[in-house]
């Protein structure tokens, strides 16, 4: 298993908010779950290809998140980074 923390910081001025997308851009690092630390107002949903970030107003935000991996790939670290984002308004 590769575990990984990060962060997403950003700032929106969208009156109805914005989502990230979240993809695997590695299929070889086996099964992927993103958790969000649930007190940063934002709400994390699985899609078909990976999960889906949102958050529903105006103002800033910094995302605390846990990348589960489940390769037992010791070549998996040397990896670029294993994840694609997308930014839409809502």
């Amino acid at each position: 298993m590769w575990l990984y923390y990060g962060e997403i910081s950003g700032l929106s001025n969208l009156k109805h908010g914005f989502c990230v997308s979240l993809r695997r851009a590695a299929p070889q690092l086996g099964t992927w779950e993103l958790q969000a630390d649930p007190n940063s107002g934002v709400q994390l949903s699985p899609t078909a290809d990976g999960y889906r970030l949102c958050g529903t107003r105006p103002g800033q935000y910094t995302v605390l998140l846990q990348h589960r991996f489940g390769t037992r790939d010791s070549q998996a670290s040397a990896l670029h980074w294993p994840v694609q984002t997308d930014i839409s308004a809502i």
